[in-house]
Parts: structure tokens; C-alpha cells; sequence
């Protein structure tokens, strides 16, 4: 989202650097935006953090940026840190992006530093939710309340809308017929996404519909991954598709007639409904996060962990004839384009950094 929000029509209004904490692990995406400057802290081993501290002061003294953005728990540490360091006026502004459902899920470490963002919550200007409900879970464990701000993830759409042949590209080559019916699932592996829930259900649905196909991806998604390939029922296995982890998620959606999200807590903003939804695709979701409201009209909402309503909900994607599901992704893609579009959700976050730049100099109310 960071990397989107400087790629978007915000360069063109304010110049951006951008601070990384520690190094890029193998296989991690590239933070690379033309005209904004990256500086690498490095030292993700070992515990660095003095030599991190002291390229931080550099840094902070030699840019003299008006606005300090955090960017989730260790980043908004590390601006508040800079903003004591910065020789010049500074706003400070945080970003949080999960939710907090329950600290003790959390590693230990990352209790540490919520627990330390909390304490310091009294000192930004701003402090930036992607999600409702993370907002209102943060105050409720004792985040300031006095600075807080909800703006939602932003999503880029194309403007020639959904890319039926690129579908139907991607449908031959895993295999699946052009008739067919397709439900996705686009999650990494881990409880909190509840995937033994959606394959008990999607193997039901498989072996009642020989017309209806799985696809699923995300980190260790895969047939390797016997915990999960061993859930599926024997009779379905050949139209289950295990694709792992993705670059070219967009494109995988396109094959898509429904996106099934069944999270089971956990959730703030869900990016993956977003991304489903920009590209024309109606989205079963559980009532997690933000999930309902970012679906809206415009898909499924079903409780989590129920079976029986995720069932039913799915069966009415199926039911549907085509034209029924292109009008619901219609009304999906109107929904992310009106409320989450890309330059929507940079326009709020220009307000908001202009507001803070004035104030730095000028005094907050």
C-alpha cells in the first residue's frame, strides 16, 4: 500500500522518502518507486538497533522532512524516534495496519513494541487505521483517541475492466474448462484464515457440481503441504488447483467466477476483496474486520465459522446464471473504484500530510 500510495498522483502534489528498517529477505518484493528516494537500514540480524538509531538521526537531519509517517508498529517507533532527532518542527503521524484481536496471538517481540506504541499513542498528530475495527480494537486497548483517522487500503483499476481472454488463458493452462465455474481462495497458511473450513465446505460443493473447479493460492498453499491436501475429499482432489504463492495474483483472478474469504479473526482491511473485486469478481466473505463493509451490497457476508452459511453462500455464487455474476461484479468493481480507489484513498492522505505539514510550522488546534 506504501508503495502504491507513492506511486499514485500524491508524488505529484509532495516529495516522499522512504525508510527501511531492516533488510529485504530473499524473494521479498523490491520497494521501488521512480523518484523516491529508499534508504535501507540494513542489519535485520543481530540486533543492530544502535547503528539503526544513529543512521536514523543521519537521515532525519539531513532530509528535515515536514511530516514523519510510521508505518506499522516497529516504523511508527522508529518516526517517533526520528522526530526527536529532526532539527526542524515535525509532524508525526502513525499508520496501523493489523488488527488486534487477541495480544496473545501476537510473537513476543511484537507485544513489546504494540504495547510501547501504546504508551507513546499521545504523541502523533495522526494516527492512520486502515481498518474500522482496527481503530476502534486499538482504542479499546488503549490507543489514543484524540488523533485517530480511518483511511482504507486503495486499489488501482484498470480502466478496460476485466480481461475475459487473459481468463481464459489462465483457466487452459491450469487445466480448467471454459465452462466451468471457478471459486478462489487467496490466502497464506495460517489459522487465522481458516482453510480446513473452506476445503471441508469446497469438497462438498466439488463433488455435488462436476462443473465447478477450486483454485487456491497463497504462502505454503500447496499439495506438498499434506495438512491441507489431505482435507480435501478423495473425490474432488482432480479439481482442486494448488497454485502457492503468487506475483501475478490479478491475473489468476480473472479466471475467477467468486472469491471465497473465511477468515476466522484476524482480519482489518482485506486486501484480497478488494483486489477480487476491482477485477469484476463477487466475494463470499466471513464477518470479520472490515469485511462487510468493504463487500458491501455487492457479495456475500456469512458469520465465521459456520458452516452451513458459508455453504449456502457459496451455493449462490454457483446458482447464478453468468449474467447475474457479471452484474454483481459490476456493482464490486463501481464499489472499489467510488470508495477505494487508488487516488481516492491518496487524496485523503494529501489532506491529511498538508494539514500536519501546516501545522508543524503553525501550531495544532
Amino acid at each position: 500500500m506504501l508503495e502504491k500510495l507513492c506511486r499514485s498522483d500524491m508524488s505529484t502534489r509532495m516529495e516522499s522518502s522512504v525508510v527501511v528498517l531492516t533488510e529485504r529477505t530473499e524473494g521479498e518484493v523490491t520497494f521501488s518507486v521512480p523518484g523516491v528516494a529508499v534508504e535501507v537500514l540494513g542489519g535485520a540480524r543481530g540486533g543492530r538497533w544502535p547503528r539503526r538509531i544513529m543512521r536514523i538521526r543521519e537521515w532525519v537531519r539531513q532530509i528535515r522532512p515536514h511530516v514523519l509517517q510510521g508505518w506499522m508498529y516497529h516504523g511508527n517507533l522508529a518516526a517517533w524516534y526520528a522526530r526527536h532527532a529532526s532539527p526542524e518542527p515535525t509532524a508525526l503521524a502513525w499508520n496501523v495496519r493489523h488488527s488486534l484481536h487477541d495480544l496473545r496471538r501476537e510473537k513476543m517481540r511484537t507485544r513489546y513494541v504494540i504495547r510501547a506504541n501504546r504508551v507513546l499513542s499521545r504523541h502523533p498528530e495522526a494516527i492512520v487505521y486502515n481498518s474500522r475495527k482496527a481503530r476502534l480494537q486499538h482504542e479499546e486497548f488503549g490507543f489514543s483517541s484524540v488523533r485517530g483517522h480511518v483511511i482504507p487500503n486503495g486499489f488501482e483499476l484498470n480502466a478496460s475492466g476485466p480481461d475475459t481472454e487473459r481468463g481464459i488463458q489462465v483457466r487452459r493452462t491450469l487445466g480448467i474448462p471454459d465452462a466451468a465455474i471457478v471459486i478462489g481462495h487467496a490466502a497464506r497458511f495460517h489459522p487465522m484464515k481458516d482453510h480446513y473450513r473452506f476445503l471441508r465446505i469446497a469438497s462438498r460443493i466439488v463433488q455435488e457440481n462436476r462443473n465447478v473447479h477450486i483454485v487456491l493460492m497463497g504462502r505454503d498453499v500447496t499439495e506438498r503441504n499434506n495438512e491441507l491436501y489431505s482435507a480435501v475429499a478423495d473425490g474432488a482432489v482432480s479439481r482442486f488447483h494448488w497454485l502457492g504463492e503468487r506475483t501475478d495474483v490479478f491475473d489468476v483472478m480473472q479466471a475467477m467466477d467468486g472469491l471465497c474469504l473465511t477468515s476466522a479473526w484476524g482480519e482489518a482491511f482485506p486486501n484480497v476483496l478488494g483486489e477480487a473485486m476491482s477485477v469484476g469478481v463477487p466475494c463470499v466473505t466471513t464477518d470479520v474486520g472490515d469485511s462487510a463493509f468493504v463487500v458491501g451490497d455487492c457479495g456475500f457476508v456469512v458469520p465465521p465459522r459456520d458452516d452451513v452459511a458459508l455453504y449456502n453462500a457459496l451455493r449462490d455464487v454457483i446458482g447464478m446464471s453468468d449474467e447475474e455474476r457479471r452484474a454483481v461484479g459490476r456493482r464490486a468493481r463501481e464499489r472499489v473504484r467510488s470508495k477505494f480507489g487508488l487516488d481516492v484513498v491518496a487524496g485523503q492522505y494529501v489532506q491529511l500530510y498538508e494539514r500536519l505539514a501546516a501545522g508543524a510550522t503553525g501550531g495544532w488546534d
